[in-house]
């Protein structure tokens, strides 16, 4: 049985009387969205578009880990990763705009900065990536064409990007409009 008391989940026995030790303590500290929003809007904003970041590129990696991938890494988890962390960062730093009130004001601002988001993830990941391949082959004059080969082959997935970033966006704005995940 769990009691909600001032918003932290409590374990307590059947008689009511709190549970002692392990999993009781560690699931003391643990807090609601909304609490961990208003705390720190950064990190919900970054592991929010590094989430949904993380849905896309299992699929485009994914799909696209064939022998004629231009973009092709040491290993098949390489590109999931800096792509997630790429996005977690620019998230951070650019995504806790949307669920400040001053500063987004309808869902469409929340969709145009999560498409920006999206790109800019895009436009950091790729140098990074090409760097990676390069040095991985150990040929770093192979960086200028794998650079300009993945910016290429990344326009098949812009429409895509376009989309996922105004999803991601308008979904945190929401989440924001919703009182952080109470009533509406």
């Amino acid at each position: 049985m769990v009691m909600r008391h001032d918003n932290i989940l409590h374990p307590t026995g059947a008689s009511g009387a709190r549970l002692k030790g392990g999993w009781a303590a560690r699931l003391n500290l643990c807090v609601t969205l909304s609490q961990w929003a208003k705390e720190s809007p950064r990190r919900l904003a970054g592991l929010w578009f590094a989430g949904f970041r993380l849905v896309w590129a299992i699929y485009w990696f994914g799909r696209t880990m064939k022998s004629l991938f231009v973009f092709r890494f040491v290993s098949g988890l390489l590109p999931i990763i800096l792509s997630v962390l790429a996005a977690g960062l620019v998230g951070y730093f650019l995504g806790s705009s949307i669920l400040d009130p001053d500063r987004t004001k309808s869902y469409w601002m929340a969709g145009l900065k999560g498409i920006l988001i999206q790109h800019l993830t895009t436009v950091l990941y790729l140098p990074v990536g090409a760097l990676i391949t390069s040095l991985s082959a150990g040929e770093l004059t192979r960086f200028l064409p794998s650079l300009y080969l993945s910016f290429i082959f990344s326009l098949a997935g812009i429409s895509i990007h376009t989309v996922l970033g105004a999803a991601t966006g308008l979904l945190l704005y929401h989440v924001q409009t919703r009182k952080l995940g109470g009533a509406p």
